[in-house]
């Protein structure tokens, strides 16, 4: 389990500061680029884990309804990492 964790919080690293690109965090409000960042995601998770586990799409789900409040909120500060 701990493994598991570890892997998901390294995949959300990856995928966050080494794979999100410029074009990414400029247009997240748009569907295409916040789809494109949520995809790198699943496909960092699912590496990082090895595994296809159904639970790693519901993830992807969770992050993209936390990213689509949090681009749409109009949110500053700690709530948002870049702008």
């Amino acid at each position: 389990m701990t493994e598991t964790f570890a892997a998901i919080v390294c995949a959300h690293v990856i995928a966050d500061f080494v794979f999100q690109t410029n074009w990414m965090v400029a247009n997240k409000r748009a569907a295409t680029p916040l789809d494109a960042h949520i995809a790198v995601m699943l496909v960092a998770a699912i590496l990082c884990t090895g595994s296809l586990h159904p639970v790693l799409f519901a993830f992807a789900l969770a992050y993209l309804g936390i990213d689509f409040v949090k681009t749409h909120s109009g949110a500053k500060g700690a709530v948002e990492f870049s702008s």
